[in-house]
Order: C-alpha cells, then structure tokens, then sequence
C-alpha cells in the first residue's frame, strides 16, 4: 500500500481538498519520472526523432519560411549594395524555377529570384500553416481526392504555360503575365489552392500519424 506525505484522515472538505490535492500532485510527478526514465534509456537518434515528431510543424513552417523567403531576399541585397550575395541567392533558385522576368516580381528594380506562382505557393503555405497550428488537433483531414481536385488545377495551368512555351503558335495563354493580368491571377488562384490543398489535405495526416 501506498502511503503519501501529508494525507489527512477524515472526511471533511479540508482534509478532501488537501488530499485530492496531494493525489494530483504524486500521480503527476509519476509521470514526469515515468517521462525521464524513458528519456534516458533512449538513445540520442531517438530523442530527436521524438523532438521532430513532437515538432513536425514548427519544422516545416520554418523551411516553407526560409525557401520562400530568400528569394526576397535577393533583390534587396542587390538593390543596397551587396550584388555578390544577390546573385548568389538567384542563382541558388535558377535550377528550381524558370525565373523569367516577365512571370516574377521585382523590388526596387531587382528581380525576385522565383516566379509569381512560386511566391504565391510559399507565401500562402506559410500562412496556412501558422494558421493552422493552433486548430491542428480539430481540423480532419480532407480527403485524398478532394485534395487532388484542389491540386489539379495548378498542374493544368502549369502544363498550358509550358504547351505555351514551347508552341507560342498556338496561342494557348494570350494575354500577356504582367501583374493583374488574367494569367497572373491564375497563378495567384492556384498557388492558393495549392497551400489549401496542403494544409488541410496533408498537414492533419502527418498531425495524426506523428502523435500515434
């Protein structure tokens, strides 16, 4: 039997408060040493994997932070006096992404080293997972075809820019890729659909199968 430091005999509200106190506080601290006990006999690549499964969003949020917003980065390093780094950054994105000038944005009159649809994915995917951290036990997920339905529409206008691209005769996707063109709302619409897709899709899956 079980005998706990500063239980009160008795019946009354005092000595039950105090007591259901104390139990809280023993089963508790079990816990906790149940915790450390566990800790200690795992072994280093253990414990990070734990941290990472524990972590899964913080981790993805800060890469989708870091690749999307390096890019940004670029321009204003070249615009204030730093070209070197600049262009080292644009051409760290140059075999990940098309880069043409008329399909990205600029600031300060340097171009941003991926395009509008690149920008657009990351952008919205960051926000989408930052909210999607406090909910992330609530939300269920969206299912698989659903989630490809979100997807396909980047892939169609994706696949009709590169007929375009190679076959201009055609005249698949007139209308110029300046900013507010029907083209580049295209790419801001499926650069949306694509972080929903994401975040509702495939973040409550991960949630479910890191926690088990």
């Amino acid at each position: 039997m079980i005998k706990l430091r500063g239980v009160r005999p008795g019946f009354g509200l005092s000595a039950l408060l105090n007591n259901t106190w104390l139990l809280a506080e023993h089963g508790l601290l079990a816990c906790v040493k149940q915790e450390i006990k566990l800790l200690s006999k795992c072994s280093v690549e253990e414990r990070a994997m734990r941290w990472a499964k524990r972590h899964w969003l913080a981790i993805v949020n800060s890469f989708v932070l870091l690749y999307g917003g390096l890019p940004w980065l670029a321009p204003l390093l070249t615009a204030f006096g730093h070209p070197k780094l600049g262009h080292l950054l644009f051409a760290l994105y140059t075999p990940l992404c098309h880069q043409k000038p008329a399909r990205a944005f600029f600031i300060l009159g340097q171009q941003v080293a991926f395009c509008h649809r690149e920008a657009a994915m990351y952008t919205f995917l960051f926000i989408g997972g930052l909210i999607f951290g406090p909910f992330r036990r609530l939300i269920q997920p969206l299912s698989l075809r659903k989630t490809g339905f979100l997807l396909f529409p980047m892939f169609l206008d994706g696949l009709t820019h590169l007929f375009a691209d190679f076959f201009p005769t055609l005249g698949l996707r007139g209308g110029g890729d300046a900013i507010g063109t029907v083209n580049w709302e295209l790419r801001m619409l499926t650069g949306l659909l694509f972080a929903i897709a994401v975040c509702w899709g495939i973040y409550p899956r991960l949630e479910h199968d890191f926690a088990d």
